[in-house]
């Protein structure tokens, strides 16, 4: 650590000197990577050669749990870091699965660019750590990106690239980011689609980004020599009016899908540990709680359960064997405490539920817990843990507490999932008179379709939250419906599968034969720690993401100091 901040004192006022560069937010990506890059400065040398992160892989990435769901035709607000960063042009792509480290592919198949510093915007206390934890400014990008009809429904990768990064001069290198999207519904498909430029709103020329080069692998490395000047420039296959291939459907054959399961996550529910009740709350909502609370949560699944594993932050939490599946543990209906909730910055939890079969199916939600000198849970209706379980599983008042089996990792966890410490605790900001923005406004998230645009940019006159959303993780097959998320309600039996899908633009579908689930589309990470379970899970080579670090609080504060 003190090296890193030797070397980075040296190169202030030769070169910019910050802890990360670059990576995508939302969708939430496969990695907690800071900045996925061949090269660097200092004590941030990366071997990260594209076109996705190859290391610090999410134990909670699958291709089974997508960050969100597009539909055809649709808008998706896509949100990246700035870093104290301007200049140069971001490029999209979706690939099938198999191709998802092919930088052939990701190239063939980039069906949108535009520049690098393009909607504007600050951040709320809940976006800060995911969003603007290295900028000074508390500043980050984001666009409504138009998902093109020619996607089949299945399973994809979202590339998203920056170079040609700098003001004035530049030395970056390329930077890349993944994330696990799915399609579902939307336009039908149609046969090509010819990609396309524009420079966004916010932008210095609408015809033109500032940039130090118009293509990747040419700064292939960091830093880049030699430095080069910004000037305007468009992406290479558009240079002199050139017109891009178009992208053909047929390219996608059969998009993959996840495989049918016989367990299913129904709902992810709030319990209050102190009343050992669930409580009637839609997760989708900032929730008011006391810092006194003792909160829990529950999955509630149906199908021949094995196990329920609960991950945070692309953390492993725990392994519970027995209903009910909760993620701190329990003694029949009398649940633990939850020691990981923090307030005032968004937690992703994923869920895995594992049939005795082996099958499984993924869930996911985006919480957001902000602190109330009130009553807190107690402000919630709700039910006894033991009347729900009652009344939805059918159980009596001996039924067996098999606990003994279950596997808890349930210490308090910092934003990257390792064990908290005193300053940890300390750490946690609570703001007794926030700003008008303090986060309560929804995200603007969409896949529905509002025309065809004519740049690939235009703004959607309205938009919907695409947090805690519902998306399948089995069979996507069958006709296409729309719908809306609705508010759990802890009486309510949990939601049954039909033989068709019903998805929305921020990402609803539900399958036949499939796996219901909640499905995020935003969070925060870290760059350090290989993610995955401290019992030594082996986890899926793919990537999610979680905020920061104390040992990366000192080095931004070192750095804010210096420049």
């Amino acid at each position: 650590m003190k090296l890193q901040l030797m070397l980075c004192t040296l190169f202030i006022g030769i070169l910019p000197c910050v802890l990360a560069h670059s990576f995508l937010t939302s969708p939430h990506p496969m990695s907690t990577i800071d900045g996925c890059r061949i090269g660097g400065t200092g004590g941030f040398i990366g071997n990260c050669p594209g076109p996705c992160p190859n290391y610090n892989i999410a134990a909670d990435a699958d291709p089974s749990n997508p960050t969100t769901v597009f539909q055809r035709g649709g808008y998706h607000r896509v949100v990246w870091t700035r870093n104290n960063h301007e200049g140069g042009f971001v490029r999209w792509s979706l690939v099938p699965l198999n191709k998802r480290d092919s930088k052939h592919w990701h190239a063939k198949m980039a069906f949108h660019y535009n520049c690098w510093s393009v909607g504007r915007f600050t951040c709320n206390d809940f976006d800060f750590h995911r969003d603007c934890h290295y900028d000074r400014q508390n500043e980050a990008y984001s666009k409504m990106l138009y998902i093109p009809p020619v996607f089949p429904d299945g399973d994809y990768v979202l590339g998203w690239t920056w170079y040609g990064g700098g003001v004035g001069y530049g030395h970056f290198g390329d930077y890349y980011d993944c994330a696990y999207v799915r399609v579902s519904g939307g336009e039908p498909v149609q046969e090509s689609y010819v990609p396309t430029f524009s420079a966004g709103g916010g932008s210095t020329y609408e015809d033109g980004c500032e940039a130090t080069v118009d293509d990747l692998g040419i700064c292939w490395k960091e830093p880049c020599r030699p430095m080069r000047k910004t000037e305007k420039r468009v992406p290479a296959p558009f240079k002199d009016g050139k017109t891009p291939q178009p992208i053909l459907s047929e390219w996608y054959g059969k998009a993959r899908t996840a495989d049918p399961s016989s367990v299913e996550l129904s709902r992810i529910l709030l319990l209050d540990g102190r009343e050992n009740r669930v409580l009637d709350v839609d997760l989708n909502e900032i929730i008011h709680l006391n810092r006194n609370d003792e909160i829990s949560l529950m999955a509630e699944t149906t199908g021949d359960v094995e196990y329920v594993e609960w991950h945070t932050n692309g953390k492993v939490n725990g392994k519970d064997y027995s209903i009910p599946y909760t993620i701190a543990g329990d003694h029949k209906a009398d649940v633990y405490p939850w020691m990981h909730p923090l307030f005032n910055r968004r937690m992703r939890v994923a869920v895995k539920v594992v049939g005795k079969d082996g099958t499984f199916s993924w869930g996911s939600v985006e919480l957001r817990f902000k602190e109330t000198q009130g009553e807190g849970a107690k402000h919630f209706p709700g039910q006894s843990v033991h009347d729900y379980l009652e009344s939805h599983h059918h159980i009596d008042d001996d039924y067996e507490e098999s606990n003994s089996d279950s596997e808890w990792i349930n210490e308090p966890i910092t934003d990257d999932g390792d064990t908290a410490t005193a300053e940890d605790s300390e750490a946690v900001v609570i703001d007794d008179n926030p700003a008008p923005n303090d986060g309560s406004e929804q995200d603007s998230s969409t896949g529905s379709g509002f025309g065809t645009p004519t740049d690939g940019n235009q703004t959607p006159s309205e938009t919907s939250s695409g947090s805690g959303s519902w998306s399948s993780t089995g069979s996507t097959s069958g006709s296409s419906t729309t719908t809306t998320a609705e508010p759990v309600s802890a009486a309510a039996p949990p939601p049954s599968s039909s033989g068709s899908s019903a998805s929305t633009g921020s990402g609803a579908s539900t399958g036949a034969g499939s796996s219901s689930s909640f499905s995020s589309s935003l969070f925060g990470r870290s760059g350090s720690g290989e993610a995955g379970s401290k019992r030594g899970r082996a986890s899926v080579r793919l990537v999610g993401q979680a905020p920061f670090t104390e040992a990366d609080e000192s080095m931004k504060s070192a750095y804010m100091q210096l420049a």
